[in-house]
């Protein structure tokens, strides 16, 4: 449970990258550099599971743990000798403590951005939801062994690291943030929906690869379109607000798509499918004000 704790918490760390990477380049590079932190993050839904399984196979259950102890070593190591803050806070200034805890109700309360992470916050329930229930899809219903599961779930992963590492930075460039959040998001949504109404086992290629391929890059590019709508002192505040929706919204997809199943099977990713549309098509309603802090 400790390991769990410091994970979770350590994986604030995504809003400190993303504040850095804001900070350090124009709006227009912005949305590329995100792409490449969650190909990154897919990059690594690939290896941990296949490389740490015939670790474990080969050598006990315990070496992939050492090896990731090992792994952070070299991280904090790397950080304390190469990254330098983008971001100067003033020393003399007291730190607010309360003020940490209560960041969050911002989210309800900041008039120009709130509509922006109501959004996101179904983008990432949509998303997270395609990542957790497609396993009971392929148990239940297609009775995938475990070695099919992974494998076909590696697959997922696989289409996630090449739409944010090849596919992103040219669409962004053509369409722009908000255009491509809406295309990925209601056609994303439309491929979920997809996954449910074949029969094979074969249509999975065609159905939940394109659906993985899509909503990866909705959700590089949710968070960074919401950086482009902040000025680089509120930065690190706002995106800390977008990665706790995101940790909600991956919990609550977690305990909803399970519930759901137990309905109907194929229930949890119809409705994935209908909330990733309806983020997609509430951005459209959205108009940036023209001035925002």
């Amino acid at each position: 449970m400790t390991t769990c704790f410091l994970g979770g918490f350590s994986e604030s760390n995504v809003a400190i990258v993303q504040s850095a990477v804001a900070d350090s380049t124009t709006r227009d590079a912005r949305g590329r550099l995100f792409a490449y932190l969650f190909a990154a993050r897919s990059f690594g839904y690939i290896t941990g599971p296949l490389v740490g399984g015939q670790i474990a196979l080969h050598y006990g259950y315990a070496s992939p743990f050492w090896i990731v102890v090992g792994l952070v070593v070299i991280s904090y190591i790397w950080i304390r000798t190469s990254f330098h803050d983008t971001f100067k806070p003033d020393a003399d200034k007291p730190i607010d403590y309360f003020k940490t805890f209560t960041n969050l109700t911002t989210v309800f309360t900041d008039l120009p951005i709130r509509r922006v992470y109501l959004i996101n916050f179904l983008l990432f329930l949509s998303t997270y939801g395609l990542w957790r229930v497609i396993q009971i899809y392929m148990v239940d219903k297609w009775n995938f062994n475990v070695g099919q599961v992974t494998f076909y779930y590696s697959y997922l992963a696989v289409m996630s690291t090449i739409a944010n590492l090849f596919l992103f930075a040219p669409l962004s460039k053509k369409l722009g943030l908000k255009r491509l959040i809406i295309c990925t998001a209601v056609v994303g949504g439309l491929f979920v929906l997809a996954i449910v109404v074949p029969s094979s086992e074969l249509s999975f290629w065609f159905t939940a690869g394109p659906a993985s391929l899509l909503l990866a890059m909705t959700l590089a590019g949710s968070g960074a379109y919401l950086s482009t709508l902040v000025s680089a002192g509120r930065q690190g505040r706002v995106l800390g607000n977008n990665i706790a929706l995101q940790a909600g919204a991956e919990s609550h997809s977690a305990l909803m798509g399970g519930v759901l199943a137990t309905i109907l099977i194929p229930l949890p990713l119809i409705t994935y499918g209908v909330i990733a549309i309806i983020g997609g098509l509430l951005l459209i309603t959205y108009k940036k004000p023209e001035k925002i802090d």
